[in-house]
């Protein structure tokens, strides 16, 4: 620590021994650890100024403790700045030293010569010339512009150095208070608060995450979100099961896991005065299956019917996203027909009304050939029937040769054949769910169908879940709280398109979407076009993120921050001569700005299963706890046991 405080005469060498230096160098280390000598010319002149202001005493106690509240007001200024603790310990200890002797001075009324004595010389010298004013006036120029001149310095160092410290990334964690700040009351639980400053290393961060995690849990309230796990990371206990306990509106819930979400959350559900609905063909549960014929959702006189055809056609017939040329023209003559024959057995009078479901339009598919063409014919009769469009179509599909006919039927049976199973026919033929009290926030859907049979049977609950949001988007002005749909394994449900547009928009409709998936590979073959729009436009979370390609497209949503690196560098010289032989050492440090990602591929996937990384639209990432439910009194009482986990 460099002395300031000497005599005069030796400032003068102290000064040359700067200037034969390097000058630039020598000026930075001066500015920067020179703060305490800024009051010096304070306290020499300015004190015969103050002591005919405000008294001698005052002006005295003034001048003693300036130099501590001007170093105090330094370091909040550049505390981030290394090295900045020498000029305040300079600058406190100056300011304690003056102020012991003015407490000494005033306990035995007199004052002790605070300076060096030639300075104190000077001093007297100075209050006896005529010119006292004019250098007390010139002294305290030169104070100022000495303190203007530290201060921008600083300012200017503390400005280069942020921008060097972002120059590769500025990407961080969203700190506790930011957090808290997004917090919404009646949100969807996400995680629980981390305690502390989060650890840049990997270690000291898991054992963090381990135990650190606090009882405080985090709820936020976007238009949609979208669950990432893998399967067994807690996706259920830590933000499905929680949610349902906490829900005050409708909601659908595709329950594809033993039942597990009906088995602990629904006696909750409706002990709160709500109608539970099950739908469960293959006995998951002990409630008696309810049954939804989705035609008994259509108005016969409605324009909207045509559309709610086509609707209902299309999540009958998927197109798969291989298929091209002649084979998706039969898909899409598939679709037309099936959209026909849906608005015939609709709204022909001749039909009578148990026979108005979907198993009875394939019926009309699997009739032989002539029959079916018979069908077709009686259909072009009726103009008026559907406002037309049945007619339209069968007169379309009439022209065409005999091998396209074949194809089309064909392809129409194929995509409905999930319908000759007894267990189908038993949920889809008459309806006791009534999907106009769920939206209307009188009831609750469980959709029970274990994710094995997702592939055969996963029409059917596109069919609700497409016809329930339809219902929700008629209804949307009167909704108290908007339909929350929660869609387990939704990739393996295969593309629902009000769904999709819903997700992709980010826009509500009167629906809440809780989309869940195992990883990111299973959304881009879901959505292979509009994946990345479909992940960015809701509140992205992760839960315990295992794959490589899940782990990787965290560790790239989370961006690059900005490392300091230093490097130590040793040279060598030797020279040799007939005389006489020298040899030199030369020793440096260089330091350097380096980006690196916040976590990499492999962190991410070395946190564990108990990390939640969350991404919400113009915020800092998230790093969260998971929940486990039954951990926290909030939903003690309200949960019943679970068939998957014993222990609870």
């Amino acid at each position: 620590m460099q002395n300031w405080f000497l005599p005069l005469k030796d400032l003068k060498e102290k000064i040359e021994e700067f200037l034969s230096n390097n000058i630039i160098i020598k000026l930075k280390a001066f500015f920067k650890q020179g703060w305490p000598l800024t009051c010096v010319p304070i306290i020499i002149y300015a004190r015969p100024l103050l002591e005919k202001i405000i008294g001698f005493y005052s002006a005295y106690a003034f001048l003693c403790f300036l130099p501590g509240v001007l170093t105090l007001i330094a370091f909040s200024l550049y505390r981030t700045e290394r090295g900045s603790f020498i000029p305040v310990i300079l600058g406190l200890l100056c300011s304690l030293w003056f102020g012991s002797l003015f407490t000494y001075s005033v306990s035995m009324q007199m004052i002790v010569p605070i300076l060096p004595k030639n300075i104190l010389e000077v001093f007297h010298f100075l209050e006896k010339l005529e010119v006292t004013w004019p250098l007390i006036a010139s002294s305290s120029l030169l104070s100022s512009l000495f303190i203007l001149t530290h201060l921008i310095k600083y300012g200017l160092t503390q400005q280069k150095k942020v921008k060097q410290e972002n120059s590769h990334g500025s990407a961080r964690f969203a700190t506790s208070q930011e957090i808290k700040a997004l917090h919404h009351v009646e949100g969807i639980p996400i995680g629980c608060l981390i305690k502390g400053e989060l650890s840049t290393d990997i270690d000291n961060l898991r054992k963090q995450v381990a135990t650190q995690g606090s009882q405080e849990i985090i709820r936020l309230n976007p238009h949609h979100m979208v669950l990432i796990a893998p399967s067994g990371a807690g996706k259920g206990v830590g933000i499905i099961i929680p949610t349902l306990l906490d829900y005050d509106g409708p909601v659908l819930v595709t329950d594809v896991k033993a039942a597990e979400n009906y088995h602990v959350t629904a006696r909750y559900r409706q002990s709160l005065g709500r109608e539970v609905y099950v739908l469960d063909p293959f006995k998951e549960t002990s409630q008696k299956s309810g049954s939804i014929n989705i035609l008994d959702f259509l108005d016969p006189h409605s324009e909207e019917i045509v559309d709610d055809a086509a609707m209902i056609a299309s999540l009958l017939v998927p197109i798969p996203p291989h298929v091209g040329g002649n084979e998706k023209f039969f898909y899409q003559r598939a679709r037309s027909i099936i959209q026909a024959l849906i608005l015939y057995v609709k709204c022909a009078n001749d039909i009578p009304l148990n026979k108005k479901t979907l198993f009875h339009v394939y019926e009309i598919l699997c009739q032989p050939e002539e029959n079916f063409k018979e069908t077709l014919q009686n259909l072009i009769i009726c103009k008026n029937l559907a406002f037309g469009l049945p007619s339209r179509i069968a007169a379309s599909i009439l022209t065409t040769a005999h091998e396209e006919i074949s194809g089309t039927l064909n392809t129409a049976k194929n995509e409905l054949v999930f319908l000759d199973s007894p267990l189908m026919q038993r949920v889809s033929n008459q309806t006791t769910i009534d999907l106009v009290k769920l939206v209307k926030n009188q009831a609750d859907l469980y959709l029970c169908i274990p994710v094995s049979k997702l592939d055969s049977y996963g029409r059917i609950i596109r069919l609700i879940v497409s016809m329930a949001f339809a219902i929700a988007q008629r209804h949307k002005n009167d909704l108290r709280k908007p339909l929350l749909m929660v869609l387990d394994e939704m990739a393996l449900l295969g593309s629902i398109p009000k769904v999709d547009e819903a997700l992709v928009v980010g826009r509500g409709y009167g629906v809440k979407i809780l989309a869940v998936a195992q990883n990111v590979e299973l959304i881009q073959k879901f959505a292979p076009h509009t994946w990345q729009t479909f992940l960015e436009s809701n509140l992205l979370v992760f839960i315990g993120p295992s794959g490589l390609q899940s782990s990787e497209y965290v560790s790239k949503l989370l961006g690059q921050s900005t490392i300091e690196t230093f490097s130590k560098n040793k040279s060598e010289n030797q020279q040799k001569g007939s005389l006489k032989s020298s040899s030199s050492e030369n020793q440096g440090e260089s330091q350097s700005y380096q980006g690196r990602p916040i976590l990499t591929a492999d962190e991410v996937r070395f946190l564990g299963e108990d990390t939640v990384i969350s991404f919400y639209k113009n915020t800092r990432p998230f790093l969260l706890k998971k929940i486990k439910y039954y951990e926290h009194s909030v939903w003690k009482g309200k949960y019943d046991s679970n068939p998957l986990e014993s222990s609870y």
